[in-house]
């Protein structure tokens, strides 16, 4: 037996939590509500974007267009299926494809979803009652500008 094999049958490893979560404003507040729910999880968060530290395009909201065009190596696009009700036309999602995800992407906007959407998920602790105070206590943090 290798000393690599010996270190790795000896090892204890302990996998809670596996999932795709990019190191956007959602998947940090997930990673937080996780953390809160279970202090003894490891939760590493990976962007497989650029970093927006002092990014122009970021920084400066009027530039928020250049990351909606086509070719962006800032955003992520997805496709959805056509649909009757747009001509049979698929509608084009922008998604942020970098550090921060769409908060970095979006000219500096918060804007919540419809309570409704949040209901359909028909989660405990993640229903429109469950999350509007705290997307109200985000609307009152300070400004960092």
């Amino acid at each position: 037996m290798s000393s690599l094999q010996g270190m790795y049958s000896s090892a204890r490893f302990r996998i809670s939590i596996l999932t795709d979560i990019r190191g956007g404003t959602a998947a940090c507040v997930a990673a937080g509500r996780l953390a809160r729910a279970d202090p003894g999880l490891s939760i590493l968060l990976v962007e497989g974007g650029k970093n927006n530290y002092n990014d122009p395009t970021v920084v400066n909201p009027a530039m928020y267009l250049i990351h909606l065009a086509p070719g962006s190596q800032t955003a992520l696009f997805y496709e959805a299926n056509s649909e009757e009700a747009l001509n049979g036309r698929k509608a084009i999602v922008p998604c942020g494809g970098m550090l921060g995800g769409g908060s970095s992407i979006n000219f500096m906007m918060y804007t919540r979803a419809q309570g409704v959407d949040f209901d359909d998920w028909e989660t405990e602790g993640w229903s429109a009652n469950d999350l509007l105070p705290l997307m109200k206590r985000v609307r009152l943090l300070p400004s960092c500008f």
